[in-house]
């Protein structure tokens, strides 16, 4: 081959590869434009696109794996990180996104896998101990875990939920003034866990400061909605909820009405709970959260008129709110409104296709009609998304 030739092919693959690289950084930049905008689904249209350029570039999988997370879409998530760690098995921070994504799904053991195998690769990292430990804690291996939670601590000393976790094993292997302590340091370095003051309320109720518990209880409903392992005897409570109840607000706050629904949404004081969101809604209605959880409550109440109205409204509220239409599913499923529940399941799917349940109940709804194979394919994408480990599949369902 003549020599300039040569020099002119080699000049041109040199700028070529100048110019995908630029290329590269400029998709890049343009879908963690969309990831900071919350424009999550755009962000990944992006990096589909680059990784059909560079299929063989790992991080590529495990950002997008990241960017299905923000939408739920957990088994999407898996399998990009499952496709990164093919390409990079040492990628140790992969095996920490996957565990957590296979802990959404309900895979438990699975994620216990993936926290051996972080630890394997970074013995440094405090949060894989801490949630081994606490995975371990789930299966009642109470001093294993309780090893792990230890490392976690003695790794980073400030790791507030770590603190809060040995406070829950100590609680269940007898040592309670030591499991106050805990928690107290949990608090003092995060006030914000909800977590930590709920395990802190379990420890004073043992000790029989219910007082103490119950401010406990107030500042986790005025946190965050971490209540679904909470189980209050509400007799030791009975004077101190109708003191809290019925001490006057003093200021027209839609927010402190709210609260005080959800503390008693904490205690299944649905009852007076639905008047608290009520009022709240009065005050302020576009308060959307309270108009949700006052719907919420009557449905536990099993007052389905009422509810479906309240899911009605925050509908209006927040037209993209897909708990309200798979709330306003089930009640119409209950009511044996066959067809209008699958409408109202097509929304919430509509908003949200990557939780299980909705496409579980939405089948349900589809059998009752005789709709067998648009059912059948529902089960199958609840399959496909993990449902399996979280929820039953009736009987007689499809194979």
């Amino acid at each position: 081959m003549h020599r300039f030739t040569l020099f002119l092919i080699l000049i041109f693959s040199f700028f070529n590869c100048i110019g995908q690289q630029i290329n590269k950084k400029e998709l890049l930049y343009k879908a963690q434009e969309y990831a900071n905008n919350n424009n999550f689904k755009k962000s990944i249209e992006v990096y589909n696109n680059l990784i059909k350029l560079y299929p063989k570039d790992s991080l590529l999988y495990n950002d997008r794996g990241l960017l299905k997370e923000e939408l739920r879409d957990y088994t999407g998530a898996i399998s990009d990180f499952t496709k990164q760690l093919t390409i990079d098995t040492t990628f140790a921070d992969t095996y920490f996104f996957r565990g957590m994504a296979k802990e959404k799904i309900g895979d438990k053991g699975g994620a216990l896998l993936d926290y051996d195998k972080l630890i394997k690769f970074d013995k440094g990292n405090s949060d894989a101990y801490l949630f081994r430990g606490r995975l371990k804690a789930e299966k009642k291996e109470y001093q294993s875990a309780l090893e792990d939670i230890n490392e976690a601590i003695k790794l980073r000393f400030d790791n507030s939920a770590a603190y809060g976790e040995r406070a829950l094993l100590k609680q269940k292997l007898g040592n309670i003034t030591s499991a106050l302590s805990d928690t107290n340091i949990a608090i003092q370095l995060d006030s914000t866990i909800t977590k930590n003051y709920l395990i802190q309320a379990q420890i004073k109720e043992e000790l029989k400061d219910f007082k103490g518990a119950f401010y406990n209880y107030i500042k986790a409903s005025e946190l965050g909605d971490d209540e679904s392992d909470v189980n209050i005897d509400v007799k030791n409570y009975v004077q101190l909820l109708e003191e809290y109840n019925t001490d006057e607000i003093k200021t027209q706050n839609d927010t402190l009405y709210y609260f005080k629904g959800r503390l008693n949404d904490l205690f299944k004081n649905y009852t007076i709970a639905t008047k608290f969101y009520a009022k709240a809604v009065e005050l302020n209605p576009k308060n959307e959260k309270a108009q949700f959880k006052k719907a919420v409550a009557e449905l536990n109440l099993m007052e389905y008129e009422e509810a479906s109205s309240d899911f009605s409204k925050t509908i209006l509220l927040n037209s993209n709110n897909d708990s309200a239409f798979f709330y306003s599913g089930l009640i119409k499923l209950k009511q044996k409104k066959y067809t209008e529940a699958i409408k109202s399941f097509d929304k919430s799917i509509e908003i949200n296709q990557y939780n299980p349940e909705y496409y579980l109940r939405r089948s349900e709804a589809k059998q009752k009609i005789k709709q067998t194979q648009s059912a059948c394919k529902d089960i199958s994408t609840f399959k496909k998304l993990g449902g399996e480990f979280r929820f039953p599949i009736p009987k007689n369902s499809c194979k």
